[in-house]
């Protein structure tokens, strides 16, 4: 709580500082470097809801799950507090009683823990991932993750999904890998307020 307190202080410091004076080059070194802070406070958030899970807090406060106690708790939207929980649900550290499992995806978790990706980037890395067949993704799910990691260095979000459906196409061309217990497992149907 105190190191919380000091980056609180650390921010409020930064958000008064002129920028007037800076050059153009400062003003650019501080919009990559905010950036990077941006995405590593994602691993933080991971972090922190792998305390509220392990501590059943959403229970303990009479929610039903942990989307409804993140709406709850922080007044976010449905789709975000879902967002965040997916989030940590893939490059969190998960832990039930004395078990403990790592990040599903543990390379992009590491690189979102750095900053040298967004949460935009990470999540297409697993979105794409979790498209291949359940075969193709037990033998190349790694080297997918990493090629798509060294490319998200180079490429926006939108971009890096474009070069994973590349990578879908290379590896499951005709899309005759998915059987029926591959759809099953994908299958889902989602509601939406109008």
């Amino acid at each position: 709580a105190g190191a919380l307190r000091e980056l609180e202080a650390a921010f409020d410091r930064f958000a008064t500082v002129a920028l007037d004076p800076c050059a153009d080059e400062e003003v650019e070194d501080l919009l990559r470097r905010f950036e990077t802070l941006r995405n590593k406070s994602a691993a933080v958030d991971d972090r922190l809801l792998q305390q509220v899970t392990q501590r059943s807090m959403p229970f303990n406060r009479g929610c039903k799950t942990t989307v409804v106690y993140l709406q709850y708790l922080l007044r976010l939207a449905p789709g975000e507090a879902a967002r965040r929980v997916k989030a940590y649900e893939r490059f969190g550290q998960r832990c039930s009683g004395s078990m403990t499992a790592g990040p599903t995806y543990p390379d992009a978790a590491a690189a979102l823990a750095e900053g040298s990706i967004s949460p935009a980037h990470a999540k297409v890395i697993a979105e794409t991932i979790e498209k291949l067949p359940e075969q193709v993704e037990f033998d190349h799910g790694d080297a997918v993750e990493a090629r798509l990691l060294e490319s998200a260095a180079s490429l926006d979000p939108r971009e890096l999904a474009k070069a994973g459906l590349r990578i879908l196409a290379h590896l499951d061309p005709d899309g005759v890998l998915k059987d029926e217990a591959a759809h099953q497992r994908r299958r889902d149907t989602a509601f939406h307020r109008r």
